[in-house]
């Protein structure tokens, strides 16, 4: 779905990066789309923000690599989503035409990285870390800068997932929040009962969350054994609802 907004965007002459935090990319499905891709690691960034704050990147290098920090990320993994997080926000601060499609592997990836923020203000109150903090603070609660996007299939489990987290990010000013519905049966009627089953149940579940979240996106399943065919149906989809 995330490569598929990418793809739909990059088609609209959008200048578009996609990343999926620090875990490894698709790169054959990406180079098969001709989807750009921002690939970079919690490392790396930490590395970055270092270097950036001791004004020497050589320095950077060496802490990094010392047992301490080796320790403190391991220890701590959500301040280095943290940190990653800071650094797609410089990105887009200095290029205000770049969008980057975050592409969020589970709903608890996107919370602790969310989460984090917060909590690591309350930890240390004052200095650099906390005055950067509320500077993505700033960009993240800005409309116009951050849109979520929950995607969740049709099952009672997985909305009431995309319930609770859409809740989470209202609750953290995330304003622009929305929930997608993705892989649903839309066969038409079909002759296999068990199949029209599976539609009934869906739409019963997809009726009551309709009501209750305000579903404001659905996108049926495409049957293809080739993920860059599946891309391609769900971007004419998304283009074709506007």
């Amino acid at each position: 779905m995330s490569i598929a907004l990418c793809n739909l965007l990059r088609k609209k002459n959008k200048k578009v990066l996609y990343t999926a935090f620090d875990h490894e990319l698709d790169v054959n499905l990406l180079q098969k789309l001709s989807v750009p891709s921002f690939d970079t690691t919690v490392e790396k960034s930490c590395e970055k923000y270092i270097g950036l704050k001791l004004k020497s990147a050589t320095v950077a290098k060496w802490i990094m690599k010392t047992p301490f920090f080796s320790a403190l990320f391991s220890i701590l993994p959500s301040l280095g989503s943290m940190i990653l997080l800071g650094h797609y926000i410089k990105e887009l601060e200095n290029d205000p035409e770049l969008v980057i499609v975050l592409d969020s592997p589970a709903t608890g990836h996107a919370k602790s990285m969310i989460e984090a923020t917060y909590n690591f203000k309350d930890i240390f109150r004052a200095g650099v870390l906390v005055q950067d903090i509320y500077r993505m603070h700033r960009f993240l609660h800005d409309e116009n800068n951050v849109k979520c996007i929950i995607c969740s299939l049709p099952t009672e489990m997985s909305l009431q997932e995309a319930s609770e987290l859409k809740s989470f990010m209202l609750e953290k000013n995330i304003k622009n929040t929305s929930i997608l519905l993705n892989n649903f049966l839309e066969t038409k009627n079909s002759q296999m009962s068990f199949i029209s089953k599976k539609e009934e149940a869906e739409a019963n579940i997809i009726e009551r969350f309709s009501i209750e979240n305000q579903i404001s996106t659905r996108v049926p399943k495409f049957f293809s054994h080739e993920k860059d065919s599946v891309v391609n149906e769900i971007s004419n989809y998304l283009q074709e609802l506007g």
